[in-house]
């Protein structure tokens, strides 16, 4: 292992040390009653930053990071078969106004 490579492996142990202690501090302060929202959003960008900085020392040869395809909470994604069919689709009207409009901004 070359001097680089255990500096990186060293760096990630750090960063993984400090990643949970931010977690850690994240848990205690939603705990307490106060309002700590300020604080918790900033622990909680710094831990964004750690993560990203741990993906990049884990993963040296990749140039971006993977797309994550989130789809929203209890949406499921349609498929060919599940389209609406057209009859049900409600048709839209252009009113004369509406055409003059688009003519003169053309």
């Amino acid at each position: 292992m070359g001097r680089d490579s255990l500096s990186n492996v060293n760096r990630i142990k750090a960063l993984k040390e400090k990643h949970a202690a931010a977690d850690a501090e994240i848990q205690l302060l939603q705990l307490l009653p106060s309002d700590n929202q300020g604080k918790i959003r900033e622990l909680k960008k710094r831990k964004l930053k750690m993560k990203d900085e741990i993906v990049r020392l884990e993963n040296p040869y990749r140039l971006t990071a993977p797309k994550k395809n989130k789809q929203k909470k209890g949406v499921r994604p349609t498929t060919s078969a599940q389209k609406i069919p057209v009859h049900e689709v409600d048709t839209v009207s252009i009113s004369e106004e509406s055409t003059t409009n688009i003519s003169r901004a053309a």
